[in-house]
């Protein structure tokens, strides 16, 4: 199992809270960790399991993170265990310990970080990080966005290059979530700039997306199932936010 709480602030710098998410591996994946001693890096950049629950204060993509509170242990270790891992984390933090604080307690491995400009206040950041990431850990439903269905953007491919715009059934769900009527909009790129695009920023859809709605992700994700581009000639999905695990 992998969870991490995370401050974060979105692109803008205008929005910022605390997005938690817990992972659990099954037997598939059990023998290749050592959970024993968990390496909380590894785990969460290679391998860190299914997504089983998440509370998310803002939308993810582009974010900042300014502080996390990572833990990683066996599939079904007793919170009790993990309590006591993030209890001695915790002193190390009141004590002034040198960031990022790691400790290992019975299997239970955990990882605390605060950008500079909190340091002041690490002990108060540790808490809430804390108290957030434990409230997820014993609140195991399914993410609210799962049980809704998406916003669709179609894409179709032309000599020229591609063009994205909203299906016809996603218009009236876009209009609803903003405060004035939605105005239809059609994005254009040429395959020689998306090319561009793409070698310095990455998938552009990403970057389309929000032309089309209009709409900041985290209302998407509260109030949607996210959004799902697909290619116009074969029906097939080429992007899905956020990712379905």
């Amino acid at each position: 199992m992998y969870a991490c709480a995370q401050r974060v602030v979105d692109s803008s710098g205008q929005e910022s809270g605390l997005n938690v998410l817990v992972y659990e591996h099954g037997s598939a994946e059990t023998g290749q960790i050592d959970w024993n001693k968990p390496d909380i890096r590894a785990i969460s950049e290679d391998c860190p399991g299914t997504l089983v629950a998440e509370k998310i204060e803002v939308a993810p993509g582009g974010n900042s993170v300014v502080s996390y509170l990572d833990v990683a242990m066996r599939d079904g270790v007793e919170v009790a265990t993990v309590e006591i891992a993030l209890w001695q984390i915790e002193k190390a933090v009141r004590l002034g310990g040198e960031i990022p604080i790691r400790n290992l307690h019975a299997g239970v491995a955990v990882e605390f970080y605060v950008a500079a400009r909190l340091t002041d206040v690490a002990g108060d950041e540790f808490v809430e990080l804390r108290d957030v990431l434990l409230a997820q850990l014993q609140d195991r439903s399914a993410p609210a966005w799962k049980e809704k269905g998406p916003i669709v953007i179609w894409v179709r491919n032309t000599a020229e290059g591609q063009t994205f715009e909203l299906d016809v059934s996603s218009v009236g769900v876009v209009d609803q979530l903003q405060s004035r009527p939605w105005k239809s909009a059609r994005v254009s790129i040429a395959h020689e700039v998306q090319y561009d695009f793409e070698q310095l920023y990455g998938n552009v859809v990403r970057y389309v997306v929000p032309l089309i709605v209009n709409v900041p992700l985290t209302t998407i994700l509260k109030h949607t199932g996210g959004i799902e581009v697909r290619q116009r000639e074969s029906n097939e999905t080429v992007y899905r936010w956020p990712v379905a695990s």
